[in-house]
């Protein structure tokens, strides 16, 4: 139990908290050709092809993701060793392009509330992501957090990466985090969407991915998706 616990802490704590895998291939129609999008600067590639047929916005095929921490056998308890658990809400985000290829967006979160901490601290050799310099500095109680997929304007073509295992965050709406938080302000959430929930209007926390997740099982199971029992359970 140990050795699995040590490695959850490493794998949660790793750069970016995913890692970035062969996106999946774009092909565009026109009429009777079929393009297949190239490897390098395949953004601007799709919003010229999107240009060229008089249209101002685009979905593209969004990467393939391998989030750490999201191996299905990872119970609450183990998550719970690695993860400080809070109460935060969406204040503000944006999306950049990275690398040419792909779309990142920051999201900004002030916690409002911590329900559990963290009994093993973050690996103190991994560094996580750099945040845009626009979205610095942060106010006491917030953090950022990147997440894959997004929207941008490229030569007046809105272009949107959607990432469909993962939704985007909402702005002003309240989600319950397992989160990684290193001293930089920057955070991952634990298996990327697994660690995510968002609170309905009867304060109830409701996974944001369908996946089917030991975290997300024993949440419901045992706390009936309520935060505050979470609470009551890690301060006993």
């Amino acid at each position: 139990m140990k050795d699995i616990l040590f490695l959850l802490a490493l794998t949660v704590a790793v750069v970016s908290g995913f890692t970035d895998t062969k996106p999946q291939t774009g092909i565009f129609k026109k009429g009777t050709e079929i393009k297949q999008a190239p490897t390098t600067e395949r953004l601007r590639w799709y919003a010229a092809q999107a240009k060229s047929e008089g249209r101002r916005e685009i979905k593209i095929p969004s990467l393939k993701i391998e989030y750490s921490g999201d191996s299905t056998a990872i119970t609450l308890d183990e998550a719970l060793k690695v993860s400080t658990v809070v109460v935060a809400q969406l204040v503000e985000k944006k999306s950049y392009e990275q690398s040419g290829n792909n779309i990142v967006t920051w999201n900004k979160f002030r916690i409002t509330d911590v329900l559990s901490e963290a009994q093993e601290t973050p690996c103190p050799l991994c560094l996580s992501d750099k945040p845009p310099q626009e979205m610095l500095p942060l106010q006491s109680r917030e953090f950022l957090l990147s997440k894959s997929g997004g929207r941008i304007n490229i030569d007046g073509v809105a272009v949107e990466q959607v990432e469909s295992a993962f939704p985007e965050f909402q702005e002003n709406r309240t989600y319950v985090l397992f989160l990684t938080l290193h001293p930089t302000g920057v955070a991952e959430t634990i298996g990327g969407p697994v660690g995510v929930f968002r609170l309905d209007d009867r304060g109830n926390a409701l996974p944001v991915s369908e996946s089917s997740h030991l975290l997300k099982k024993e949440f419901k199971d045992k706390f009936g998706n309520s935060p505050e029992r979470l609470r009551g359970r890690t301060r006993e």
